[in-house]
């Protein structure tokens, strides 16, 4: 489970955020990657279909999951770049990714575990990703000359290393959502085998199963809900008081389930454009903030889901993330810290010559020091 959003593109606020949640505990790792990095996409292990391998056009932080060190270290499931563009992949187990059998002549491989950082390592804009997918999806050349097709290594039991990795094991359902500085957002989703290309820059708000675009028709089932206070009302005979605040919004549930988070989620950003448009409009600092609270109504906290036997290994929250895309700053958080810390771009190495930097964060309960690798 994770719920990702951005702050409505209306209100001028170039500002998103996410949860990471889940049940296994992952050994996550921030990484600060620079530009020109060489980079390679996970391998076939068949020379007829080799694996995607490029130069960071811009340099990146992301967050991910430490894999064994044959595979490198700049795999990320949360990423943004310099140019403030962002990635983020989130699980969505009804996904069917493309079979490797039919991908086009001379297409170069790239695994879903890389979409993130392929992403956010080559691209600025929202609007050139998405020509570049419907490119991929139509088997034709890029924007960055080559013909590339997505796969997931792990849906074929095809990467030894992997499948022998305690923490990454069979397939890997996810669907994606990407932001840029104007405010644009685009999901990148697998159906049916299939690329899925959805422009949710009207919503901006993903959370998990099902599709995309049965969270987004859901929403006319919700059109009674309101941020609007209920009254005080007669019954029959008798006046009923209203008993407190928050009744217009007594539909929505409180549950951890994706629709519920995608509800409380969309909703409580539309709530919030009356305070982010009003004269004078709030400082980005309390956008900032604003965004943080956001993440509190949709924060997954230890043990809140159990399966039917008591078992404590439910989905919770790992982390958290805010994004500020203009002014490349994240603002981070763990299961463990008691509050948010401030990574700023600027305090990292991300210029060409410079080497990748990675440090775990995994129940961290202060921000740690970001280490060169060898």
């Amino acid at each position: 489970m994770c719920t990702e959003f951005i702050l409505p593109q209306s209100t001028g606020y170039r500002i998103s955020g996410r949860t990471m949640d889940f049940a296994a505990t992952f050994t996550w790792q921030l990484a600060a990657i620079p530009v020109a990095t060489s980079l390679k996409a996970i391998d076939s292990l068949n020379p007829n279909t080799p694996a995607y391998k490029w130069q960071a056009k811009y340099g990146f932080m992301g967050i991910g999951i430490k894999l064994p060190l044959n595979l490198l270290d700049t795999k990320v499931s949360d990423a943004m770049n310099t140019e403030g563009f962002s990635a983020a992949a989130l699980w969505l187990p009804p996904s069917i990714y493309p079979k490797k059998a039919d991908a086009p002549q001379h297409a170069k491989l790239i695994s879903a575990l890389d979409i993130c950082g392929w992403a956010v390592s080559n691209y600025s804009s929202v609007e050139t990703l998405k020509n570049d997918l419907y490119a991929i999806q139509q088997g034709k050349t890029t924007s960055l000359g080559e013909t590339l097709y997505f796969w997931d290594p792990l849906q074929f039991s095809e990467h030894t290393e992997l499948n022998q990795s305690n923490e990454v094991k069979n397939l890997i359902p996810i669907h994606f959502q990407f932001h840029d500085k104007t405010g644009a957002s685009l999901v990148l989703e697998f159906r049916d085998g299939a690329l899925s290309i959805t422009d949710n820059s009207d919503i901006g708000v993903m959370t998990n199963n099902p599709f995309i675009d049965w969270h987004r028709t859901n929403l006319e089932n919700y059109l009674g809900v309101t941020n609007v206070e209920t009254d005080n009302k007669t019954i029959i005979g008798l006046n009923v008081n209203k008993a407190g605040n928050g009744g217009g919004s007594i539909g929505l549930s409180s549950s951890a389930l994706p629709a519920d988070r995608f509800l409380r989620t969309t909703m409580t950003l539309n709530y919030s454009m009356l305070w982010l448009n009003q004269n004078p409009k709030p400082s980005n600092n309390a956008a900032i903030a604003h965004t943080m609270n956001v993440i509190k109504g949709i924060y997954v906290t230890r043990e809140q889901c159990i399966d039917q036997s008591g078992n404590p290994k439910g989905d919770y929250t790992q982390w958290e993330i805010v994004r500020d895309h203009e002014n490349q700053v994240f603002y981070l958080a763990t299961t463990a810290s008691l509050g948010f810390w401030q990574v700023n771009f600027s305090d990292y190495q991300l210029q060409e010559n410079a080497k990748p930097q990675f440090v775990v964060i995994s129940d961290a309960i202060k921000m740690p020091v970001l280490t060169a690798s060898a």
